[in-house]
């Protein structure tokens, strides 16, 4: 990527504009600091978005041309900014794109960074005016087209940056997809329901197919059979239905017309003829059943994703609900954290902290905000923040040492889900280690499918199972 867009805001987000803002504002530079690095990759996740829509050229053209007429466009930062200007203007852009939500999101900017309703609301207004007069500049050399081209690369960038705890935060706002992913429950409730879809959609596939097959046997005599259908765990292949039911379509096309039309050929056999027009009958009956068929597994699909929509809506808002509000939190060295109320991060601590809790085997605490890409250990870069906070504590309480756990639900070869299990488990310690903890202090293990919490048999406890999680070995 040639521009970083977040990059070059961030230089401009110096620490004379920080304590300027803050001082504007009445916040501590910490927390307006905060809430600017949270707002800059919200606010081009959504003019990402909203770049990418049919209108989306043209919308970035507009909206370009009348912020770079604004009173914020030529201005140079730092030391002559009109920030109230520049909030004022951003206000408008906020609103361009996020629409209705906008308020919405300033809430949950302002929940994650710890600063006012309002102060978060200016603050994410002075991040879009920031990004907009980067994006303006590029205008002259690149056409629309160019910098709907130029946004769509900024995307790994924006996912990076983007805090967790605010992704948490902003995935609770209805109809809102932010780049930085589902985190948590919600994203392993999206597997779920994704597999169960697939499931519905490959029954109505098989019910179409014996049905199509019934029918071409009875037509033909049973010579051949359907093209296969080679899933072969890819998903499933939609050319042997579409084939087979144009195929349907054209034979019962043809078979009614031959019993509407006057043949003018002389037909010796009264047998045959009854012959014939049964046949014709029980083929057209079998077609229409097969319609009918067809028709009602094609409701039943709908009728999953409307219910799978509803279930990844309901465990985006249980995911961030769960958590409950972050908040600051200082640990005995003078770090402070912005840690969720019932995150791993806060029952770890207070399990260290309680001298009733003795160390023991069977106390695990479980990530809440650790993601890996699917069937791979490749930590997501949202997983970081959390990571960054569980160094921290380990920092902040040197006697403690910490055992990771890697688990996974019962889906495919055993073996294979152990060796993964145990790759994650080495993965978060491998970061760990990164982020300045001893290798002294650590163990990782991967247990696979071994010690499931939850059933799996449903979509919801295979979810469950499908963890990694930390267990205090000493303190």
């Amino acid at each position: 990527m040639a521009v970083n867009l977040l990059e070059m805001a961030k230089g401009y987000l110096t620490d004379a504009v920080i304590n300027r803002v803050s001082g504007s504002l009445n916040e501590s530079p910490e927390n307006t600091q905060k809430a600017l690095t949270g707002a800059l990759p919200v606010f081009l996740s959504g003019l990402i978005s909203r770049s990418s829509s049919p209108d989306g050229p043209g919308f970035l053209t507009g909206m370009l041309q009348n912020f770079m007429q604004g009173p914020s466009a030529s201005v140079q930062p730092p030391a002559d900014e009109d920030h109230t200007a520049m909030m004022q203007q951003g206000g408008g852009l906020l609103n361009s794109i996020f629409g209705s939500s906008s308020g919405l999101i300033s809430g949950a900017l302002a929940q994650y960074a710890g600063v006012k309703s309002e102060s978060a609301s200016g603050l994410m207004g002075m991040a879009g005016s920031v990004i907009t007069g980067l994006l303006g500049r590029q205008m002259g050399s690149q056409g629309a087209g160019g910098l709907v081209s130029l946004l769509a690369d900024q995307r790994e960038a924006v996912t990076a940056a983007m805090p967790s705890g605010l992704s948490s935060l902003m995935g609770n706002i209805p109809g809102l997809s932010a780049l930085g992913g589902l985190t948590g429950s919600a994203g392993s409730a999206l597997s779920g329901v994704t597999g169960s879809l697939g499931s519905a959609i490959g029954g109505a596939s098989s019910v179409a197919s014996t049905a199509f097959n019934d029918v071409r046997g009875s037509a033909t005599g049973g010579a051949g059979s359907m093209a296969n259908d080679d899933r072969g765990g890819k998903g499933f292949n939609f050319l042997p239905w579409v084939l087979g039911a144009i195929a349907i379509a054209a034979l019962v096309y043809f078979l009614r017309g031959c019993g509407d039309k006057k043949d003018s050929t002389a037909v010796t056999s009264s047998t045959m003829n009854d012959t014939t027009s049964a046949s014709t009958r029980d083929v057209t009956a079998t077609a229409d059943t097969i319609g009918n068929t067809a028709g009602a597994m094609m409701d039943t699909a709908s009728s999953a994703v409307g219910e799978a929509a509803d279930k990844v809506g309901d465990a985006i808002s249980g995911a961030a609900a769960s958590l409950g509000a972050f908040g600051a939190k200082k640990l005995p060295d003078g770090v402070e954290l912005n840690i969720p109320a019932n995150g791993v991060e806060n029952r770890l601590i207070a399990f260290i902290e309680d001298k009733s809790k003795e160390v023991d085997k069977k106390t695990w605490f479980d990530f809440d905000r650790l993601l890996f890409e699917t069937g791979s250990a490749k930590l997501k870069p949202e997983s970081r923040e959390q990571l960054q906070n569980m160094a921290a504590i380990l920092k902040a309480y040197p006697a403690v040492n910490l055992k990771i756990g890697g688990y996974t639900d019962n889906t495919g070869n055993a073996a294979n889900n152990k060796k993964l299990s145990q790759q994650r488990a080495d993965a978060a310690m491998a970061e760990l280690v990164k982020l300045g903890v001893s290798k002294t202090r650590l163990e990782a293990e991967g247990y696979g499918q071994e010690i499931p919490i939850a059933d799996n048999s449903t979509a919801e406890g295979r979810q469950k199972n499908r963890r990694t999680s930390v267990r205090i070995t000493k303190k």
